[in-house]
């Protein structure tokens, strides 16, 4: 401290201006020093500035050691002038010594500082050499400059490619982005091998029913794992170490597994999935990607399409006919059993052969030209086909012959379905002579019914003609009772026959001896045979030939079979009629010599309306129905009956067989063997009506019944009758079931609603007598059924039987 206050101690020194009076005689030139010092002391002080900036700017200087020295001692050297101004007016002796012997310290420090230096300056380039080196170095820099520019530009051409595929990248990587979006495909990546997180596409989040940033994996931890899906196979839940990812995981590669998708509040689906597994630069499984495809609606179609081909295969195979189906080649690709049957081929040989592989060629032509004109028409072909079947027989089909489309409209196959129309064929045929022997027939009904009308109508005229005398009136009457009986014949034998043919009719058997029913038989038709000069001869054996058989009906055959002889027989013809037994049946034969039947009618002889063409038969008359009632009839008795001719002229022969009564039946005793006396004492009268509209069949019955004495009212109709019941009562109501307006029935009901009639008999007037007609007469109330035209001795057994079913019924 004492330094310093001693170093500015100025006290022991007087001023410089002080010491002298040279200075004060002449002040300029104290005042050059002083300035002049001070001009030296600011250039000191700039220069030192000018290097330090210079040091501070330019840091890589060589010799930057030296330049601070040097800096240094000028400033120091600065500080001396500037000391030597001031001592002019501050005697600071000390302090400029001090500053004065700093300079020299640093001036020698300077010194040896450029020592060392020396030899490196003089080591360095001349200018010359340094401008040929900056020339050279130019020249390199200058290459260098522009090997780099060019660098440059190919590092910018470079970036400029980077930032291109970097923009190609990221499109790509958009487009991806918006395929995965887009695509209805579910797309899964596992991001680790343990597959923990599993990300996934729009359409995988839509078909998993969780949203789009949910971790999918059903082994990622519990916190995050997903429960709103189940995978499961054949009804097990699949274990998840099993599901295709996490097995992609453990490098094995998962395709075409199909699993169901069980979703909370959806409808359980059908997936596909695949998975493969991701690698790492390593070659290390990273993670896996699935994809999985709704397959439910293509397993429905499938199913569908399964089960239209089922049912295809079993429609096709339940055909009521034969079914094909060839390519264009003509090579058959299906076909159904009964085709394979037919075309004797089985179905695994049959396929991909031609019709002339397993046909004779003129079968296979026809077969393969009918498939041309089926093409050729586009809209399918219906023809008649024939072949021959497996059973040997040459068959007629109706074949339907049609194209079927490919995917692309055009004709790919020909199919063909053929339905066997042989038996129609053969029954169009038949209806075809049936219709002509239907028409044959009704005129033939026409002329059998005109034969006996003309001659009543005759009579009827004779009848009205005056003075006409009893004879006549006499045989008018007869022949009129003749036709009618024929009428009757006529009709009844049509009736019979549809009873037949229906199965409608009803046999009334019972224990009788063949030779009775002949005997009735013959009884019946004798007149026909003495009319036309026959000689008839009947040969019976002495033993009993005992029937289980209507009697009745029996002798309709027999009487039918000798009526066709006497019938188709020339005047003073031969009738033979023999009976037999052969075995347990009875046979009986009816000959005659008469015109004989020819080879072409003898299959069809017992169908219906059938009569040879004949001008002689024709002249005898006859329906053409005989034959089929008598074979009806006599299979009926569990027998047969067969014709025989040698021919036209030739005469023909009927041989009947029947099965006789087994020996433990014959000795059953007959109860009632013949026919009770009919009592025809003419009973009393009583009160009738006779209720129908049509007027003469009503007046006519009517006045027979009043010629029998009974008091009879007639009504036209129902009202009418109704009308007449008010006041009337009678003991028995005759009704004609089909009138207009209100019918039989209808007046039956109302007729029973009247009191005091709730019991009186009901008796139905007909033309309808089969059973069903008498179930249904009897269920609407009606006591008798009277089939027209009514028997005398019908209506004279209904009022007998209503004499004695009461006495107090009103007598006239």
């Amino acid at each position: 401290m004492d330094f310093l206050t001693q170093l500015f101690d100025t006290s022991d020194f007087p001023a410089l201006w002080n010491c002298g009076a040279g200075w004060q005689a002449t002040p300029w030139y104290g005042w050059l020093h002083i300035l002049s010092d001070l001009g030296i002391w600011s250039a000191y002080l700039a220069i030192p500035c000018v290097l330090g900036y210079f040091i501070l700017r330019r840091k890589d200087i060589p010799f930057r050691t030296i330049f601070l020295l040097f800096g240094a001692f000028i400033l120091a050297c600065g500080t001396t002038h500037l000391m030597e101004a001031l001592i002019f007016w501050w005697p600071a002796y000390r302090l400029a010594g001090v500053i004065k012997l700093f300079t020299a310290v640093v001036s020698w420090a300077t010194v040896v500082a450029l020592i060392p230096v020396v030899p490196k300056v003089l080591a360095m380039r001349s200018p010359e050499k340094l401008e040929r080196e900056i020339r050279e170095r130019t020249a390199e820099l200058t290459n260098a400059n522009e090997t780099l520019q060019a660098e440059v530009r190919e590092r910018q051409r470079a970036e400029g490619e980077i930032t291109r595929l970097n923009r190609e990248l990221q499109s790509r990587a958009d487009e991806l982005q918006t395929i995965l979006n887009i695509v209805p495909i579910g797309v899964a990546i596992a991001h680790d091998p343990q597959c923990r997180c599993i990300t996934h596409n729009p359409y995988m989040s839509e078909i998993l029913n969780v949203p789009a940033w949910v971790n999918a994996s059903l082994t990622a931890p519990p916190d995050e794992r997903p429960t709103n899906f189940t995978n499961y196979r054949g009804g097990q839940e699949v274990p998840t170490s099993e599901l295709p990812m996490q097995v992609a995981c453990t490098g094995v590669e998962v395709r075409d597994v199909e699993l169901d998708l069980v979703c909370q509040g959806r409808v359980p689906r059908k997936m596909l999935y695949h998975a493969r597994p991701l690698f790492d630069r390593q070659g290390q499984v990273r993670g896996s990607v699935g994809v999985c495809l709704d397959i439910t609606a293509r397993k429905q179609a499938e199913e569908a399409l399964q089960q239209s081909e089922q049912r295809f295969a079993r429609f096709m195979q339940h055909l009521p006919g034969l079914a094909w189906i060839k390519d264009m080649q003509g090579r058959y690709v299906f076909a159904n059993d009964s085709a394979a049957r037919v075309f004797r081929t089985p179905r695994a040989e049959l396929y991909g052969k031609t019709d002339g592989d397993i046909f004779p060629p003129e079968t296979a032509a026809q077969f393969k030209e009918n498939d041309r004109r089926a093409l050729e028409s586009g809209a399918g072909l219906s023809l008649i086909e024939t072949l021959e079947h497996d059973d040997g027989v040459l068959r007629s089909s109706l074949v339907n012959k049609f194209t079927m489309m490919g995917s692309d409209s055009q004709t790919v196959l020909i199919g063909g379905i053929a339905i066997d129309i042989t038996d129609r064929l053969q029954a169009e045929e038949a209806l075809k002579e049936a219709d002509r022997r239907k028409n044959e027939f009704l005129a033939t009904l026409a002329h059998e019914l005109r034969n006996p009308l003309a001659p009543i109508r005759n009579a009827l005229h004779i009848l009205r003609m005056p003075r006409v005398d009893a004879a006549t009136v006499r045989r008018s009457r007869e022949m009129m009772e003749r036709q009618v009986h024929h009428l009757v014949r006529l009709v009844d034998d049509l009736l019979d026959v549809s009873r037949v043919m229906r199965g409608n009719i009803e046999l009334r058997k019972e224990r009788v001896e063949l030779a009775t029913v002949v005997a009735r038989a013959v009884e019946t038709a004798q007149p026909l045979i003495e009319a036309q000069g026959h000689e008839l001869t009947v040969s019976l054996p002495p033993d009993s030939l005992p029937l289980d058989a209507d009697p009745v009906r029996l002798a309709q055959v027999v009487g039918n079979l000798l009526t066709n002889s006497a019938k188709y027989t020339e005047a003073n013809g031969k009738i033979s009629l023999t009976a037999e037994r052969e075995g347990t049946d009875a046979v009986l034969r009816v000959r005659d010599t008469g015109i004989g039947i020819a080879p072409d009618m003898l299959p069809h002889i017992f169908e219906l309306f059938v009569q040879a063409d004949h001008s002689s038969t024709k002249a005898q008359g006859g329906l053409g129905i005989g034959l089929t009632l008598v074979k009806n009839l006599v299979e009926m008795h569990h027998g047969s009956v067969e014709a025989h001719s040698a021919g036209l002229g030739r005469g023909s022969e009927f041989v009947i067989r029947l099965p006789l009564m087994p020996q433990e039946e014959r000795q059953r005793v007959e109860n009632d063997n013949g026919e009770a006396p009919h009592e025809s004492a003419r009973s009393l009268g009583h009160r009738l009506l006779v209720v129908d509209d049509n007027r003469d069949a009503a007046d006519s019955l009517a006045m027979l019944l009043r010629l029998q004495g009974h008091e009879v009212r007639v009504a036209y109709d129902g009202p009418a009758a109704l009308e007449v019941l008010k006041g009337y009562r009678p003991a028995l109501v005759f009704l004609d079931i089909g009138m207009p307006g209100m019918d039989g029935y209808e007046l039956a009901r109302r007729l029973r609603q009247q009191p005091g009639l709730e019991n009186v008999r009901l008796a139905a007037l007909t033309g309808w007598g089969q059973q069903e007609d008498r179930r249904r007469t009897a269920e609407a109330g009606f006591d008798h059924h009277l089939v027209k035209p009514v028997e005398p001795k019908a209506l004279e057994l209904l009022l007998a039987d209503l004499e004695r079913a009461g006495d107090s019924w009103n007598p006239v």
